[in-house]
């Protein structure tokens, strides 16, 4: 739903999501418990704006891993992303960090 509502300004403030404040979101892997210090991307104190972190259920550790399957389909975690970084963006977030970063295409 979209809310537009006159500011007393006069200017015309239009939005509707949840939250603001976050330009930057992070993706986590799912069961990864160590501790974080600054410095390490899931400590929100690495960073001098305010984020927005998210654990993404069902997104194993894995640092490599293939993005398309033999179908040519891309692969669960890879859509698990996906998904993962579309809900971010519809609530807050227009920059989004995540974790998956090699291609399995040959091109």
């Amino acid at each position: 739903m979209v809310i537009s509502v006159l500011s007393d300004s006069g200017a015309k403030v239009v939005g509707g999501k949840p939250y603001y404040g976050e330009a930057i979101g992070v993706l986590l892997f799912d069961h990864r418990r160590y501790p974080m210090i600054p410095g390490e991307v899931g400590n929100a104190c690495s960073y001098d704006f305010p984020v927005r972190m998210k654990i993404v259920p069902g997104l194993d550790d894995n640092p490599y891993p293939l993005i398309y399957g033999e179908d040519g389909e891309l692969v669960p975690e890879v859509q698990i992303m996906v998904q993962a970084v579309k809900e971010m963006e519809a609530v807050s977030c227009g920059s989004i960090k995540g974790c998956l970063a090699r291609p399995s295409r040959k091109g």
